[in-house]
This record gives structure tokens, C-alpha cells and sequence, in this order.
């Protein structure tokens, strides 16, 4: 989905590949800001998005249209500015993800070993671990959607298997769960908090 909407916006001039590198190596939040405002969000830019994101409430599930706000193109476009007024676009991974399809060309990534892959639903699988097996989880959008009664297995399952912090983003702007806020550099969720159930 987003790499059909990045074709799409390359019909627009600021939003070819060439003119998002240069947007991207920016490392000032108040030059983006104003290159956002400048190049990107203009009213051609405005009008494909609002036509591509307003009806996608109508096609969701209706756990999900809770989730997704009124006029969520205006949201998202909200979002995307804080974030390039907040962290510098040369040295944030999500916004070249996001805008390029790419990695930051000169970042080596680290590759993760001794991964186990679990497929299950979430709660019942850290409750069925031994209590304090995991150091810490990260969870996005997990009760986007969901239903109602999957938030208090959600809860008792993590106060069971995880001993640390627990992340939890969400594209809602209001968290489910109170926590500390956190910064999130991944430009498009509405909020991360994180919630403390250690053993």
C-alpha cells in the first residue's frame, strides 16, 4: 500500500525520488518544517491524499473505524509535520522507510541473531510461558481494533511474562492504557507509551 502510494505521489514535483533525498539529508527540524510546507504539503499533495485516505474508513472493520479519526488525512499530514519538525530527517531510519521505500544509504544495520518465531495469538502465548520470561515486549497496534475483552487478557498477560518495560504504539492519538509517553520517530502512530508491569 505504501509503496503504491509512493508511485503516486511522484506525479507530484517535490515528491520525486531525487527532491525526497535532498529532504531527507536535512538534519535542522526547522529547515524541514519549512521544506515540508514549502515542497511537500501542498494543495495537489493534499488533494491525492485526502483521496486516497478518506474512504479507508468505510473499508475497515468497525473495531477498527474507532481508530481511525475524522478526516484522518488531516491527522496523518499533522503527524508527518510534527515529526520533521521533531527529529532530524538525516539520521531517522522511518522517515526514508516511509518516503523512500529505502534505508539510510550509509547506515549498516545490525542483523539479529537467535530469533524465535512464534505464531499465536499474543496473550495466550505469554501466558502460557514460565512467569518472567521475557525481559521486555513491544507491541504496535495490537488493540487497534481489537476487541474489548482481548485488552484485559492483554494486561494479565503481560503483568505474567514480562520482567521490564513494555512498549505499546498505537494509531490512536489517546493510548488504551495510561503510561509515560514516549518519542516516536516512526512519523505515522498516533501515540507509544510505556507501561511498567514488572515482576
Amino acid at each position: 500500500m505504501l509503496a503504491v502510494g509512493r508511485l503516486a505521489a511522484r506525479t507530484l514535483p517535490g515528491w520525486r525520488p531525487a527532491a525526497l533525498e535532498r529532504f531527507l539529508r536535512l538534519g535542522d527540524p526547522a529547515v524541514q518544517t519549512r521544506w515540508w510546507r514549502d515542497h511537500l504539503d501542498r494543495p495537489a499533495f493534499r488533494a491525492l491524499f485526502a483521496t486516497a485516505i478518506r474512504p479507508l474508513a468505510a473499508l475497515l472493520p468497525a473495531g477498527l473505524r474507532e481508530v481511525v479519526e475524522p478526516r484522518f488525512d488531516v491527522v496523518l499530514r499533522q503527524r508527518l509535520e510534527a515529526g520533521f519538525g521533531r527529529y532530524p530527517n538525516a539520521t531517522n531510519p522511518w522517515a526514508w522507510r516511509l518516503l523512500l521505500g529505502r534505508e539510510i544509504p550509509e547506515a549498516s544495520m545490525p542483523l539479529a541473531t537467535g530469533v524465535e518465531w512464534v505464531r499465536a495469538d499474543v496473550a495466550d502465548h505469554l501466558l502460557a510461558v514460565p512467569a518472567g520470561s521475557y525481559d521486555a515486549a513491544t507491541l504496535s497496534n495490537v488493540l487497534d481494533g481489537a476487541p474489548r475483552e482481548l485488552a484485559g487478557r492483554l494486561v494479565a498477560s503481560l503483568r505474567h511474562a514480562v520482567r521490564g518495560p513494555v512498549i505499546l504504539r498505537t494509531f490512536a492519538s489517546t493510548p488504551p492504557f495510561p503510561g509515560r509517553l514516549l518519542p516516536d520517530r516512526a512519523l505515522l502512530w498516533g501515540s507509544a507509551v510505556q507501561l511498567d508491569y514488572g515482576q
